[in-house]
């Protein structure tokens, strides 16, 4: 297994992450990757009803702030139903992105099912 650290440094700049929304980013090289242990509001057509969509689109733009600061992406070796990386996003000063996303109300942790963001 190659450390995570040694992957983000193989990583070309001229391939960005793209934010899908928050707890989903993407690039050429490795498409749709996850991020393990949260669970965040989808904030387009896949949103349930307006309050999720509406709480999405404030985690996808949270998300892209924080991406934007500039992340190492950690691989874990493992995938998610959707065969797509599970990862962490680590900000410069340590932090991971889903822990700051679950403070701050944007996402919630992974239960092992999606949460139903419709509810109150």
């Amino acid at each position: 297994m190659i450390p995570a650290l040694l992957l983000v440094a193989l990583f070309d700049v001229s391939d960005p992450l793209v934010v899908v929304d928050g707890d989903t980013v993407k690039n050429r090289e490795r498409g749709r990757m996850r991020i393990e242990g949260i669970d965040a509001p989808a904030p387009d057509w896949r949103a349930e009803c307006l309050p999720e969509k509406l709480l999405g689109v404030q985690s996808k733009r949270r998300m892209e702030e924080l991406v934007s600061a500039g992340v190492e992406i950690e691989f874990l070796g493992r995938f998610d139903n959707f065969n797509r990386p599970l990862i962490h996003l680590r900000l410069p000063d340590g932090r991971r992105v889903g822990h700051v996303l679950v403070e701050e109300g944007l996402a919630v942790p992974w239960a092992g099912e999606r949460k139903d963001w419709c509810k109150s």
